[in-house]
């Protein structure tokens, strides 16, 4: 058995995941990665590093940081 490593969005897409957000409000939301690399394709400077990707992501209700996020 062999593991993935999800380290971008673009490995994210590669392997038919979608990326499971959750926000310390508790609202959950599923992100088609093909969708984000296109919304982060309209931006200068984006990096799609789930690193650095993850912090930046916030809430739409409470404006929060992300609790947990995941693959699904």
């Amino acid at each position: 058995m062999s593991r993935k490593h999800l380290d971008s969005i673009a490995d994210f897409r590669r392997y038919g995941f979608r990326l499971r957000v959750e926000c310390q409000c508790g609202r959950v939301r599923v992100i088609e990665p093909g969708d984000l690399m296109v919304a982060l394709g309209r931006r200068k400077n984006s990096s799609r590093q789930m690193a650095l990707l993850i912090p930046r992501l916030r809430c739409f209700e409470c404006g929060g940081r992300a609790k947990y996020w995941g693959p699904i």
